[in-house]
């Protein structure tokens, strides 16, 4: 017998609007135990409940609760026939371990990218131009227990829906 007939529907039924007008492609990158890849499934299911596609590909080495933690999310309007990730148009950098590992792929974003980075790690950013590059208190949010270490990664992506008004943050 095939279980799977039992088994209930995962499908999700949207209930929110959104305000996307083409491909939006979001790397969150931190550390292991921040919860980098569960906000970003979060995330990825909340911009479904606002009739969007969305894919994730999650980027962390074999080793349980250190180095780095990378979550790249796509969303579209139409259907994503490809989940890997060039050029960012949103980038949010929680961590040295985050920060260290996509170095090298922010030699190569567009001066219209938004950067989203903890304010102690901003002097570190080696990029040419300073538009669009916002300063989260991320520590402060930490020391002053508004936010928990694990719930950073969903905070930070929060701050980025404000910021953006891709969809509802409702819909989180």
């Amino acid at each position: 017998e095939d279980r799977r007939d039992s088994l209930p529907s995962q499908k999700i039924i949207p209930k929110y609007s959104n305000n996307l007008t083409g491909k939006v492609r979001i790397v969150l990158a931190g550390s292991a135990g921040q919860k980098i890849r569960s906000a970003a499934s979060i995330f990825s299911r909340a911009a479904i409940l606002s009739g969007l596609y969305a894919a994730q590909k999650d980027d962390y080495p074999i080793t349980i609760m250190t180095g780095y933690s990378i979550a790249e999310i796509i969303l579209d309007r139409n259907p994503i026939l490809y989940t890997g990730i060039e050029t960012p148009d949103l980038v949010i950098i929680l961590s040295g371990d985050g920060l260290n590992r996509i170095k090298d792929r922010l030699n190569l974003i567009k001066n219209g990218t938004m950067i989203f980075i903890d304010d102690t790690l901003g002097d570190q950013l080696n990029i040419e131009f300073r538009d669009n590059i916002y300063r989260i208190p991320v520590q402060n949010w930490v020391e002053a227990k508004e936010v928990g270490k694990k719930n950073l990664a969903l905070v930070a992506l929060g701050y980025l829906l404000n910021k953006t008004q891709l969809f509802p943050i409702d819909a989180v």
